[in-house]
């Protein structure tokens, strides 16, 4: 599997299966044991999703039941949800809680999960608590998601550490618009994570949608994809997420169907697009907007 280096030091694979969206409050432990059996090293989970125990499960019967398995091989995220002062709950203490449930000694990946969450504390104290736990040695890196240029800007500014990553909704429909945050994280090495990349593809994404300019951009996007993918002798899903990782960024999906997760990990042996390829996808939506993930209506504002 093709990795990319955080600059923490850190190598991370350019595509990790989710534990989020279908898998939200489920047990996923059966589906999460298949990705791993399927060659999938690279796990992204949550607090937030209340299933980390199933994770935890999922990785215990991995290592069991495989000689080869080695925990070093393996690329295990999770992310930290609202901190309760009042129950007397730290970032410290949140991790430990989730590495109890996953059955592990570290994370490779601690990612503050929104920033929204952090008022009362403020993201800058949170970041600095974040950088205690990578001391401790309880997560090998840390990051953020659902962050704003304005909001890294903050935790740069206060003289911290740069996060490793930033996991956002990103895909064609967002790809212009947070143009100015890539390139602010490209300037100060931090990896983009891509969450939501292949909803385009999900037309019970779109159903609701009244704007009849986000409507037909989209269909242009699928015959686009569509067109791309049956050049490369790949599957729609397959180009967009090769789209990804031309640009260097990291995809988190998931599936519940066996087929699925191995037509994913089956991207890293095909050809990557063509740099004009490329750009036909960014640029076919005409600049129009449209997020599937609406919790974070802050990433509409640098």
């Amino acid at each position: 599997m093709n990795t990319l280096r955080l600059h923490s030091g850190a190598s991370i694979p350019w595509i990790g299966y989710g534990s989020g969206t279908a898998h939200y409050g489920k047990d996923c432990a059966a589906i999460t044991l298949t990705a791993l059996q399927s060659g999938f090293t690279h796990l992204d989970g949550a607090q937030a999703y209340e299933n980390e125990p199933s994770l935890g499960e999922a990785l215990s019967k991995f290592t069991q039941a495989s000689t080869s398995s080695d925990r070093k091989k393996l690329f295990i995220t999770t992310k930290l949800e609202a901190v309760s002062k009042a129950k007397g709950q730290t970032v410290e203490s949140k991790l430990r809680e989730s590495l109890q449930k996953l059955g592990l000694d570290y994370v490779d990946l601690y990612l503050v999960h929104n920033p929204k969450q952090h008022a009362e504390a403020g993201i800058v104290q949170v970041w600095k608590e974040m950088i205690k736990v990578k001391e401790l040695g309880l997560t090998k890196s840390i990051g953020v998601s659902n962050f704003n240029k304005s909001q890294i800007k903050e935790l740069l500014d206060a003289g911290l550490e740069a996060p490793t990553v930033n996991q956002i909704e990103y895909h064609p429909f967002v790809a212009q618009t947070l143009q100015p945050l890539l390139d602010f994280q490209a300037k100060h090495n931090i990896l983009t994570q891509s969450y939501g990349g292949l909803t385009p593809l999900i037309a019970s994404r779109f159903e609701k949608v009244t704007d009849a300019a986000v409507k037909e951009k989209r269909e242009a996007l699928e015959k686009l994809v569509d067109s791309i993918a049956g050049k490369n002798k790949m599957t729609t899903s397959q180009a967009l997420l090769k789209w990804l990782k031309a640009q260097g960024i990291i995809a988190i999906t998931t599936s519940t169907k066996e087929e699925r997760i191995k037509e994913y990990l089956a991207t890293d042996s095909l050809p990557d697009l063509s740099a004009e390829e490329v750009k036909e996808i960014t640029n076919v939506t005409g600049g129009i907007q449209h997020r599937t993930f609406d919790f974070v209506p802050h990433m509409d504002t640098q």
